[in-house]
Order: structure tokens, then C-alpha cells, then sequence
């Protein structure tokens, strides 16, 4: 084996490594704790990237494939602003499964915490990251300014608080994700895990709560498909 066959395979290696080490996924459990569980979740979301999800799956959120140091946190709201209801560091022998409200609506994300250094939702993603990921993490930011900058005085919007009727300031909004995937047991009992395209998460919410596995493995099959611009969703930050 030649030297530059080495080098070759050093690199081709080192590339599988990174791309393990960059995946993140915000999974969201249904009763049961988060092990042989049916569950949906957000594929390699990015530090500081809200992923929300519906009931049933508000009972808890792990963050999959985080590594010592990371911190997770759960909201009870289908938003990452404001107090986390749980929160969660990965430690060298305990993995972080915390509770999301069991509520209606529940979100989740990571924080990079005490571990390795990464970029985060909002920043030039670093060199382990993918060119894709790059430009459809600036395209969604280039989005999230065109939606978010109308100063309040040219704003369209409106909200009725204790001062009574008053702009709505576009700028303080938040760049959320839904699942694009969900793992079941069909009635035979063995793991399907289907797709969620952009628009059918609250559809495949519905057959899941009327146990209709036969429809919901009408859904594509996941092979991997990763989210684009168009799957982020910009949001006004709810009111406390």
C-alpha cells in the first residue's frame, strides 16, 4: 500500500468520523422513558436549533447521539424561548432523558455546555460541517432577517396585551423545525421509521393517536433525507 493510499483512507476515515460526530438529533418520546419507545425527532439539529413537537410525544426528549459535556434542555411549549422546564448535562456514564411537560405541544434543543467546541445555530457552521449544510443553514438566516427586521412602527402585525392594541416588533422571532422523522412498532410489532415531509407532521399525529399504523407506513420510508430551507419554520417568540 502506497503512502498516498494511506493518506487517502486517513482522510476518507477522519470524514466518516467528523460526519458522526456532527449529527445531533432532538428526539421526543411518548410515555415510557426514552429506550424501545416510539418516538419523532429532528435529524442533526444544530446547537441552539428549536425543534417543537405535538402529544404524544411530549413525555421526554433526549438529545441522540450527544457526547460527554453537551446540555439538553426541554420546554412545555412548542418554543425554546424563555426558562427550560428541564435541563441536562451528558455525563461519561449517564445519558440525559428529562421530562417535556407531557402537554400538548413540548421543544427541545442542545447546547455544546462543557464539550467539544461547535458552531452554532445562528453562525458560519465550522469546516466538519457540510457545504449543504452551510448554505441551508444561511439560507434560513438570509429568511429569518428578510421576515424579522420590519421595525415596529411599519410592522402589520398586531397583539392585544394589558396596554390594549399595539405593533408587534417582527424582530423578536425564533427559527423553529418539526420532526421530519417518527419510529413505531407496527402491528406485528416491528420498528417502522417513516419520513415526515414539510406540511404532514400534524397529520402523521393523527394517525398515530388513532393507532392507524397501516396509513401511517403509507409515509415514505426514512432513508436519510435531511432538511432544507424550506422545512424551517420563523415564528414570533410567544408572549410571557
Amino acid at each position: 500500500m502506497t503512502l498516498s493510499t494511506v493518506k487517502k483512507l486517513f482522510i476518507i476515515a477522519l470524514g466518516t468520523l467528523v460526519t458522526s460526530i456532527a449529527a445531533r438529533d432532538i428526539r421526543f418520546h411518548v410515555d415510557g422513558g426514552c429506550y424501545d419507545t416510539a418516538y419523532n425527532d429532528c435529524q442533526d439539529a444544530a446547537a441552539g436549533q428549536c425543534c417543537t413537537a405535538g402529544s404524544p410525544f411530549c413525555a421526554y426528549v433526549e438529545c441522540y447521539a450527544c457526547e460527554l459535556g453537551n446540555d439538553v434542555y426541554s420546554f412545555n411549549r412548542a418554543s425554546c424561548t424563555g426558562g427550560a422546564t428541564n435541563s441536562c448535562r451528558e455525563g461519561a456514564d449517564a445519558h440525559c432523558c428529562i421530562g417535556a411537560g407531557n402537554g400538548n405541544t413540548c421543544a427541545g434543543n442542545w447546547e455544546v455546555g462543557g464539550g467539544r467546541k461547535k458552531a452554532r445555530f445562528g453562525r458560519m457552521a465550522e469546516s466538519s460541517e457540510s457545504s449543504t449544510n452551510r448554505d441551508v443553514m444561511n439560507e434560513v438566516l438570509k429568511k429569518k432577517d428578510e421576515e424579522c427586521k420590519a421595525p415596529a412602527h411599519n410592522a402589520t402585525a398586531f397583539t392585544t396585551g394589558p396596554g390594549g392594541i399595539k405593533p408587534v416588533d417582527l424582530k423578536d422571532c425564533e427559527v423553529i423545525l418539526k420532526p421530519n422523522r417518527m419510529g413505531f412498532k407496527n402491528r406485528k410489532g416491528k420498528m417502522i421509521e417513516i419520513h415526515i415531509p414539510t406540511g404532514t407532521y400534524e397529520r402523521a399525529l393523527e394517525l398515530f393517536r388513532a393507532e392507524n399504523w397501516e396509513e401511517l407506513e403509507k409515509f415514505p420510508a426514512y432513508t436519510g433525507q435531511k432538511y432544507t430551507a424550506a422545512d424551517y419554520i420563523i415564528q414570533k417568540k410567544p408572549q410571557d
